[in-house]
């Protein structure tokens, strides 16, 4: 009885992994084919998400009781409805914003990659120019990410849509083969040849 109850569950533990490595394929596909509308169906999903959080805050706020933290639910409660709403009906700048957000994180970080470069450089060691190269590819990074936010924002949607389908892909890969391997195996037959002495 309890092999059969292990085999059920890990045969619903399998398809589960493909059913999710299978919908990682497929988002990956759409964020890959169509980017534009991926950011925005993120931004009205997470704004919706929002906006349910803010609610459900401003009923604990009315509807609970008073309680140490109840002064700090109404604020929260407003943020979140507001931030939901900004995303709901300005996504275009939410999707900018993001990009110029992004990319001053990103300009920061070439400025610290140059500046270790430029500290490898004085004490003479010899990675000074793949730190150097490193650190102006992502300083033009950054800058790219600061002039055009929105085609940037599209082009790292791109890049997660791709990563989410090689993961998918993997991870289906890898289900499908940790399958063949659970199965048993026929005992191998070895053939002799038997002679009398």
């Amino acid at each position: 009885m309890e092999d059969f109850k292990h085999s059920r569950f890990m045969r619903a533990l399998r398809s589960g992994s493909i059913t999710v490595s299978l919908a990682l394929c497929v988002l990956g596909i759409l964020l890959i084919a169509v980017p534009g509308f991926s950011l925005k169906a993120i931004c009205v999903i997470g704004g919706l998400l929002l906006c349910a959080a803010g609610v459900l805050r401003l009923m604990q706020y009315f509807g609970g009781e008073p309680d140490l933290l109840s002064s700090f639910r109404m604020p929260g409660a407003v943020l979140l409805l507001l931030m939901g709403l900004f995303l709901l009906f300005r996504s275009d700048s939410a999707i900018g914003l993001t990009g110029t957000v992004l990319g001053i994180a990103v300009l920061l970080y070439g400025v610290g990659k140059l500046r270790s470069a430029m500290v490898l450089r004085r004490s003479g060691r010899s990675v000074f120019d793949s730190g150097l190269v490193s650190a102006v590819l992502i300083l033009l990074g950054g800058a790219l990410l600061l002039l055009r936010p929105l085609g940037s924002a599209r082009l790292i949607m791109s890049l997660v849509g791709v990563v989410a389908l090689l993961l998918g892909a993997a991870e289906t890969v890898s289900t499908v083969r940790s399958v063949k391997l659970s199965q048993p195996e026929e005992p191998p037959i070895i053939e002799a040849k038997y002679r009398e002495m």
